[in-house]
């Protein structure tokens, strides 16, 4: 399913939410059931976990190349039987928009110039959702990074969506993709070859050089 528009653009964002919570986690939907710690002990993998999921989302995959992207905080990522998300209480966050990007832009490259925090309630319990506008770029990390399983990524990782999972793109895949971003971006219908020749372009990558296995976030 694509959205039609944004949270940040919806007249009802209650029910932009709740289309939000009956999708499945894909390339352009993450859901954490907490919060990262961004102080004391933790604070240094939290920020690089929160660095990593931003990144992937941000950079995506083929399918949701141009698309808005949400990082959601207080939801479970597995529905129950009767096809309901459980929801959990998130402290509205008094990090700021700002503050969150200079977070991520000390450890990125290219930098974000935009990151929208929303501080919501779903049936009066407090949420937290990111909204990562969509962008042509490719982000890669601008220097080595732990995650919260102290797992090292170097410098220049990519990291990409597949499916629900967290996976690293190779040097092929990344520029395939960040071609099909940039062909999406600026417009679907005017870049219609470049955009199947690039999508090509990544089946043959991904074929020949394999992914990473996910980080199993």
């Amino acid at each position: 399913m694509r959205f039609d528009n944004s949270l940040q653009q919806a007249k009802d964002k209650s029910a932009f939410i709740q289309t939000l919570l009956v999708q499945n986690e894909d390339g352009r939907l993450d859901f954490k059931q907490k919060s990262y710690i961004l102080s004391g002990n933790e604070r240094h993998f939290q920020i690089g976990e929160l660095t990593k999921d931003i990144l992937s989302l941000a950079n995506g995959n083929p399918s949701v190349a141009g698309e808005t992207v949400y990082l959601f905080l207080g939801a479970e990522d597995k529905m129950n039987v009767d096809g309901e998300r459980g929801i959990h209480p998130i402290r509205h966050e008094s990090l700021t928009e700002s503050q969150l990007i200079n977070i991520i832009n000390k450890r990125c490259e290219p930098r974000f110039n935009s990151l929208i925090i929303h501080n919501e309630y779903v049936n009066d319990v407090p949420v937290v959702i990111i909204e990562i506008p969509p962008s042509p770029e490719i982000y890669h990390l601008g220097e080595d990074m732990q995650d919260a399983k102290r797992t090292t990524h170097p410098r220049g990782t990519t990291f990409i969506r597949t499916g629900d999972s967290v996976t690293t793109a190779s040097p092929n895949e990344a520029k395939a993709l960040e071609h099909i971003k940039k062909a999406a971006f600026e417009h679907r219908a005017k870049n219609s070859c470049d955009l199947v020749a690039w999508s090509h372009y990544w089946r043959i990558s991904t074929i020949l050089d394999g992914l990473e296995q996910p980080c199993h976030c």
